[in-house]
């Protein structure tokens, strides 16, 4: 805690003294402030860019101001975004049956999930390596800021079969001081279908961001929390699809385990300060008075990061058939390990603005940033502390996309000076041009090289044995014994990753097209429940895809289409087709006073080995003992629009009630949700 202590000592006077640098000119600025909505404004991409991004919304005509109303990801502060307001694809609300790529869960919303698209680890550096809950985790990249003109509010909630129930929110303000702010977050409670299956996920983020009168100075402060408790059943212990189909009650099938819950909980605090250096210009504040603001064209920048993971996992009643021969267990069985990083940044940033008179400027299509990373880890597994740093290099060159340019550009790289990752390496470029009005086309190329996650290199698990003896006293008692039940060290090559491809986008008719080519060279994976192992073959993945959104007179014909195929190894399992399709009509009724979606969508994965799940390790791995077959799952939706409020009413996988298969798995004995019928409502409102 002492090394935590002096880090946090020495950011904040690194932050005090970024805000120290905008004091003299504060203080003399004494023009008052502008109004919210001319504030807002001048901070906005221009009106074309914003434009483009609405969605037609024809229920309600949209008043000038809600132009304004916008959200951006931290990672490309120029690329706005409208609130979204429709009811095309309101059913898909599930964070696992999503729209677009999807993910296979463990049969229970909020369960452990995975990718059916190939989709390698996309960043270099540290990981713990449990990426089972990804697809529900709040993260840096994923954070949305809105700046709204009024106060902003959404609420979300539904309620499915075997009590599962989603509860998510959004708020957002603004003020004149130049502060705006807001909060994010989900809850996901669910049951489940089977014996000890329940998941309680929780979910949050916070963000605010403060900007002076003369633009010189820029605070922004973001926490992140994710919690994860769910119980682990280790899947069915008899094929009840297949064989045994007399279980209209699914409690009454039988699990693998009883008593075993796994509890996984981060969270991460960010403290960011920056300066903007610049040419000065003359901002109007109202029809009489202006004020001397700062152009800003560089920007230097302190980020403090603290983060602090915990993940556990106890089976109160070990069941050694389960386990194997390979984990000796006891009474009990447990896992836990934490770890706390502390993160310093230093960056500078150029952002290309040319001044066209004492009033006015232009944005040129060139921006460019570079920064010095250093980060600390205290790592504790159980009986063992494991310190260490890494010291990194990044940097970027891009387009501007507030300008809608035609050339479209961006290259990033990112390099481990030191640590213990050390020489890991991230080059990303793209390339591409807008040809407006017949679509846009962009190509990528990008190369990884990692170290492997810490749940490859070491992982210490241990048991607690019941032992009688005798005390001092001549009593029987019994006492507990603590024991390393399974342990490994591993030292293994870093992996490669190289990524070339490209997609052409035609946003008029909804259209999209891409195709991308990996080449992996050590790839990381799991052999076995219990064994980490890499793949020194080369593996080469080719995915391509499909997608459209359009329709004509109210019809809508919506298709997502993956083909991904591997050569050189078969450690990778994934399904070779996966298609998915929508049909539904819809139409504004009530004199424009409702909007109505009513339709069904269609999804089919081609037959492959799905991979099984350890609850232990928390890692999904390769298993050749089962070859999961799927059918076409049927589902029937409705989507209702009232003003602000919106509706929908969702019946699930109908087409498990005919044929001889009443179900599938997806993952090796964890089947997949039955047939279910889901309501949902959200409610958006401006103050």
């Amino acid at each position: 805690m002492t090394v935590i202590r002096i880090y946090i000592a020495i950011s904040l006077c690194c932050l005090s003294l970024i805000c120290s640098l905008s004091a003299s000119a504060s203080i003399q600025d004494s023009v008052r402030a502008k109004s919210a909505s001319d504030t807002l404004r001048s901070t906005l991409s221009p009106d074309t860019t914003i434009k483009k991004a609405i969605t037609t919304d024809t229920t309600k005509a949209r008043k000038r101001s809600t132009l304004n109303d916008t959200w951006y990801y931290g990672g490309e502060p120029d690329k706005r975004y409208v609130i979204d307001s429709t009811i095309t694809q309101m059913h898909r609300y599930d964070v696992v049956r999503r729209d677009g790529e999807e993910y296979f869960n463990l049969g229970n919303t909020g369960n452990e999930a995975y990718p059916i698209i190939f989709n390698p680890a996309p960043v270099v550096g540290f990981n713990m390596g449990f990426r089972q809950f990804d697809a529900y985790r709040y993260q840096r990249d994923s954070i949305r800021y809105y700046q709204v003109i009024r106060p902003y509010t959404e609420l979300f909630y539904s309620l499915g079969t075997s009590n599962e129930q989603v509860i998510q929110g959004r708020f957002a303000n603004s003020h004149k001081a130049g502060i705006f702010y807001g909060v994010d977050f989900r809850r996901i409670n669910s049951r489940g279908t089977y014996n000890n299956q329940k998941a309680l996920d929780n979910g949050f983020t916070l963000y605010g961001v403060y900007t002076s009168k003369n633009k010189r100075l820029n605070i922004e402060t973001d926490m992140i929390y994710n919690s994860f408790v769910v119980n682990e059943n280790g899947g069915l212990s008899k094929d009840i699809f297949f064989r045994d189909t007399f279980f209209f009650n699914k409690n009454l099938a039988p699990t693998q385990l009883t008593s075993a819950i796994l509890n996984y909980n981060e969270i991460d605090w960010f403290l960011k300060g920056s300066y903007n250096i610049g040419k000065k210009y003359n901002e109007r504040v109202n029809d009489t008075a202006i004020r001397k603001v700062t152009l800003p064209i560089f920007r230097v920048s302190y980020m403090l990061d603290i983060e602090r993971g915990r993940y556990s996992y106890f089976d109160l009643k070990t069941d050694s058939p389960y386990y194997g021969n390979t984990v000796l267990t006891g009474d009990t069985l447990r896992y836990s390990s934490h770890y706390v990083k502390v993160g310093d940044r230093l960056g500078l940033d150029f952002n290309a603005k040319k001044l066209t008179s004492d009033s006015t400027f232009k944005d040129l299509n060139f921006l460019m940033g570079a920064a010095l990373n250093f980060d600390y880890y205290m790592m504790r597994e159980f009986q063992q502390s494991h310190d260490f740093g890494n010291v990194y290099v990044s940097g970027y060159l891009k387009s501007n996309p507030a300008l809608n340019p035609r050339l479209i550009y961006k290259a990033s790289l990112a390099y481990y000076l030191a640590g213990y990752n050390q020489n890991d390496l991230s080059l990303d470029g793209q390339l591409g041009v807008d040809l407006h009005p017949y679509g846009k086309l962009t190509g990528q190329v990008s190369y990884q090289l990692r170290e492997s996650d810490w749940t490859s290199h070491s992982f210490r698990a241990d048991s607690s044995v019941g032992i009688n003896y005798v005390n001092n006293n001549g009593t029987t008692v019994t006492g507990v014994l603590d024991s390393i039940s399974y342990k490994y060290t591993n030292n293994f090559p870093k992996m490669s990753t190289f990524k070339l491809g490209g997609e052409y986008v035609l946003s008029k008719y909804g259209i999209r097209l891409s195709a991308y080519n990996y080449i992996l060279k050590n790839y990381f994976y799991f052999s076995a429940p219990y064994t980490p192992a890499y793949e020194p073959r080369a593996i080469n993945i080719l995915v391509l895809s499909f997608s459209n959104r359009f329709g004509i007179k109210g019809f809508h014909f919506d298709n997502d289409i993956w083909f991904q195929k591997s050569a050189g190894s078969d450690v990778i399992r994934l399904p070779v087709l996966v298609t998915k399709h929508s049909v539904y009509y819809q139409a504004d009724i009530f004199k424009r006073a409702m909007r109505l979606a009513i339709g069904a969508d269609l999804r089919y994965y081609s037959s492959y080995f799905a991979n099984g799940y350890s609850p232990l390790m928390g890692q999904f791995y390769k298993q050749d003992v089962q070859r999961m077959t799927f059918y076409p799952v049927l589902d029937v939706f409705l989507n209702v629009k009232v003003k602000t409020v919106r509706v929908f009413l969702n019946v699930t996988n109908i087409s498990s009630v005919f044929g001889k298969q009443k179900g599938y798995y997806t993952g090796y004995y964890y089947p997949a949700s039955d047939l279910g019928f889901k309501f949902g409502a959200a409610w958006r409102f401006f103050e």
